[in-house]
């Protein structure tokens, strides 16, 4: 990711791609693959190339070095998108990829509650 942002390459990755996943449905795809990409489909509504322009831009660039007062952060120990070895002050969530929210729902319904209530 350093290396992106200082090449700032991240502005020619062809974003727009993503835009149409329905084009892509009949690729050969192995099973995980095939179920993982109809997540993404069903799941990613913003796709949009200027919106993912503009938020690989923010992610790339981001430098918050101190945690946000107030907020309650809650990180997948398994994200290699965000590794969380970079990150602190955070809820960890067992195996919690990047798209947690899709297959950690059942730790999520079961801990928020708590968490929102500031009981965890």
């Amino acid at each position: 990711m350093k290396m992106a942002r200082y090449t700032r390459l991240y502005k020619i990755l062809p974003t727009g791609l993503a835009q149409n996943f329905e084009r892509y449905r009949f690729l050969p795809l192995a099973g995980k693959l095939k179920q993982r990409f109809t997540l993404y489909e069903r799941f990613l509504d913003r796709r949009e190339k200027v919106y993912l322009d503009w938020a690989l831009e923010k992610i790339l660039l981001w430098d918050k070095r101190e945690p946000i007062a107030g907020v309650v952060h809650i990180h997948g120990d398994a994200d290699l998108v965000f590794p969380s070895k970079y990150i602190s002050n955070f809820i960890p969530v067992p195996g919690g990829t990047h798209i947690m929210i899709i297959n950690k729902y059942r730790w999520l319904n079961a801990h928020l509650p708590k968490i929102i209530l500031g009981e965890e």
